[in-house]
């Protein structure tokens, strides 16, 4: 007898069909059996290991259903997974192992927020609000629970100066699903502005929906811009290369250029309430009283990333446009945290939750300000407010100047230090760490 059937041993508390299928799948994945490999009959293999028949032929059903292995009539068993499939199926079956992240000492990237800045006490209030309402399990409204956008009306007004009608508001899981629904509302063919470098997340839709994309300087736009384009993207918390707001006679300005050339303009207002260095200003939309911009924001910062609610401000003719497609759409956003979010709003946390996070923020961007003058003078900088972030011009860094130990974002033409995730304490020892690996040459 092959020493292999001698490794069969049978337990107790375990159906024996079960048994010998794992039996049969660890010689697999071991590579004692080889796709191609005849198997021994369901009699011969009883025989060997000394069971019933019934229980080869359960272990064989088994095997067959996940693919492990094929009968072909007048022929018996074969094994039929590939090599590819073998490995495939080892790492399924490694479930007890975690992905190792890469660890840095010290974490700039813009992927996370400050952990102790979140309103747990609360918001579990909020969720727990959630959970004990009757048609929760209900699917919830394409649009969004109305609830969270008369919410959502109230608080855009408050923060923002945005006046419109809770029916104007569109509930998604972000602004990038937001985006794709715009963009079948809209449909293909479209010339779009982006400012570059710009957000990627949103070119991206725009490309995946056939619009044309022209990257430029939104500072700069000429006639022949205004005349050729269907659509401008703004940021106006963060308007141009200096990420400052966007000033008050360009907004008048672009609003009235937007209307005489039937451009709509998309205004990205992320977090646009968060300000700690610079004085607020109201939403574009709240100057264009809502006939040429689409409003767009979240709650990424003012919460957390992992709260996958956005909501867009559509104006009036888009609106009705909306309402006669909207019955082929369904809902994107958790019911559950647009229940707990409306509950949050509603009860006036946010109030208060912002104005603790200004405080945070401001003496991180302090700190983080007074850092980078004292350890890297010669780097040119700007800093994106409602982002917590800082944007340093890649020309400006020399080779080889970040150490390894720090973690950060860029892109083509920048690199990216958020503060929103560090300690400030940390953030010390980050850029004495900056100093050192300086001094030393490197």
């Amino acid at each position: 007898m092959d020493y292999v059937w001698m490794q069969f041993e049978k337990q107790k508390g375990k159906a024996l069909y079960q048994q010998i299928h794992d039996f049969f799948v660890e010689q697999l994945l071991s590579g004692y059996w080889k796709q191609g490999d005849h198997l021994p009959s369901i009699r011969r293999c009883a025989g060997l290991l000394s069971v019933s028949l019934t229980s080869i032929k359960n272990a064989y059903a088994q095997l067959e259903e996940e693919g492990y292995i094929e009968a072909l009539p007048r022929q018996g068993y074969f094994v039929c997974v590939s090599e590819a499939g073998v490995n495939l199926r080892k790492e399924l079956l490694r479930s007890d192992e975690t992905e190792q992240k890469p660890h840095f000492q010290y974490d700039f990237k813009t992927s996370a927020i400050d952990e102790a800045s979140f309103d747990s006490l609360n918001w579990k209030r909020c969720v727990r609000f959630a959970m004990e309402q009757e048609d929760l399990l209900e699917y919830g409204e394409v649009q969004g629970e109305t609830v969270l956008r008369k919410a959502l009306q109230r608080h855009a007004y408050g923060y923002r100066g945005i006046a419109c009608h809770e029916d104007q508001i569109l509930v998604g899981a972000s602004v990038q699903t937001l985006l794709y629904q715009l963009c079948g509302l809209l449909g293909k063919r479209k010339i779009i502005y982006m400012h570059t470098p710009p957000f990627s997340q949103a070119k991206q839709v725009f490309e995946d929906c056939g619009w044309e994309v022209h990257l430029c300087d939104v500072t700069a736009l000429t006639q022949n811009d205004w005349e050729k384009m269907s659509f401008l993207y703004l940021h106006t918390v963060a308007f141009g290369d200096e990420k400052a707001p966007m000033p008050r006679h360009l907004r008048k300005t672009y609003c009235e250029l937007a209307k005489r050339h039937h451009v709509y303009l998309i205004e990205d207002d992320k977090n646009g309430e968060l300000r700690y260095v610079r004085r607020s200003e109201s939403a574009l939309f709240a100057a264009d009283e809502g006939e040429r911009v689409i409003y767009l924001s979240t709650f990424s910062k003012l919460l957390a990333p992992s709260l996958r609610i956005a909501y867009m401000i559509l104006p009036q003719p888009l609106k009705q446009r909306y309402e006669a497609k909207k019955s082929d759409y369904n809902p994107t956003a958790s019911k559950m945290e647009q229940l707990a979010l409306a509950r949050y709003l509603t009860n006036a946390h946010m109030e208060k939750h912002l104005n603790q996070l200004r405080k945070r923020y401001a003496e991180k961007y302090r700190k983080m300000a007074e850092l980078l003058q004292r350890s890297v003078p010669h780097w040119e900088w700007v800093l994106h407010e409602t982002a917590l972030r800082i944007h340093v011009r890649k020309a400006s860094v020399l080779p080889d100047e970040i150490p390894e130990e720090i973690a950060y974002d860029e892109n083509a033409e920048e690199i990216i230090l958020s503060f929103a995730k560090i300690d400030s304490k940390d953030m010390e020892k980050a850029f004495q760490l900056f100093a050192d690996h300086k001094m030393a040459g490197k």
